[in-house]
């Protein structure tokens, strides 16, 4: 999994979507290479559930752990949904209820300092 440092916690974490604004977390994780590499920045913009879409790199927390990956496809099934995710350089899918969303990718910020690379319209669409 591209894991994000883990000393995020729930409060912070809630007082950040409260709020509306975006932050940036580095990486540490090698599923998500090579489009995010061990220390890129990620920079979050908070977003519901229902907003995400097919190809959206989203973060999430799952337990103690805040993991990024790509959305395959949205699942809905009684009213709720979930999102089937994976990481770019994983074999394997697997669904997480929308709560479980903590904020869409908008940059990736590179760790070799070359330019960020902005994840909205068309060119976020080109890595889908």
């Amino acid at each position: 999994m591209a894991k994000i440092d883990g000393r995020v916690t729930d409060k912070v974490l809630s007082l950040w979507k409260s709020k509306g604004k975006t932050t940036v977390l580095k990486t540490t994780g090698l599923s998500m290479m090579p489009t995010i590499e061990p220390g890129d920045e990620v920079v979050l913009r908070h977003i519901e559930g229902d907003e995400i879409r097919r190809g959206d790199l989203v973060t999430f927390k799952v337990g103690p752990e805040i993991v990024t990956h790509r959305i395959i496809k949205r699942i809905e099934t009684d009213g709720k949904v979930s999102l089937l995710q994976k990481g770019d350089s994983g074999p394997r899918s697997f669904p997480l209820p929308a709560e479980c969303v903590v904020g869409k990718v908008i940059e990736i910020r590179l760790k070799s300092g070359r330019d960020a690379i902005p994840m909205t319209g068309l060119l976020a669409r080109s890595f889908a």
